[in-house]
């Protein structure tokens, strides 16, 4: 087994924060059913970016993903604090448990992302904040299994910035002038009839 994930992983292409040459989740989830084993199949398509409520003790049970989500966990509590002192509201209803552990840095970093003007650059900013983190828990021996888990949360966050990128804005837009000019012209045959 050791020697299939060895090859499995130097088949993969290196991923980029830009996204170039990177293949979609489902891809990259439907080739681990060739090479792993149904139960870290499974885990591998349960994470996530963002914490869920409760976790099953398989993700619990991996360091890395431990880890990733109580720093996400962490850093989704600074920004649900940030926004309840510009809303004026108590935060604390708002905020999942975590455990103590010190992301000061990290924190701060966030901070000054939060503080940007452009909506797009903070969505920017929380994205290099997020890759950074992952970057960071790449052990060193990079043929094991916490490698998969770290490529699968890059390609999960790959599709959001695609999701978000100038294209797709493009091409949402463009549908919806689309619908307005539809309801524009049978609301016009409606009212000339």
């Amino acid at each position: 087994m050791a020697l299939d994930l060895y090859y499995f992983i130097s088949t993969l292409p290196s991923l980029k924060a830009t996204g170039e040459g990177a293949p979609k989740l489902s891809e990259f989830l439907a080739r681990c059913h060739e090479a792993l084993t149904e139960q870290e199949c499974a885990m591998l398509t349960e994470l996530s970016l963002c914490p869920p409520a409760s976790p099953s003790a398989d993700a619990l049970g991996n360091a890395v993903v431990r880890e990733w989500y109580g720093w996400q966990t962490a850093m989704r509590n600074a920004i649900v604090a940030f926004r309840a002192r510009i809303l004026k509201t108590d935060a604390r209803k708002f905020l999942r448990e975590e455990e103590l552990n010190s992301y000061a840095g990290d924190l701060k970093r966030l901070g000054t992302v939060l503080e940007e003007k452009s909506t797009w650059k903070r969505q920017q900013g929380w994205e290099a904040l997020q890759w950074a983190k992952l970057e960071e828990l790449q052990p060193l021996n990079r043929f094991c299994f916490d490698t998969l888990v770290l490529y699968a949360l890059k390609l999960q966050l790959l599709e959001t910035h695609r999701r978000y990128s100038a294209e797709s804005g493009k091409a949402v837009f463009e549908e919806i002038i689309k619908a307005r000019l539809a309801e524009a012209a049978a609301h016009r045959v409606q009212t000339e009839g």
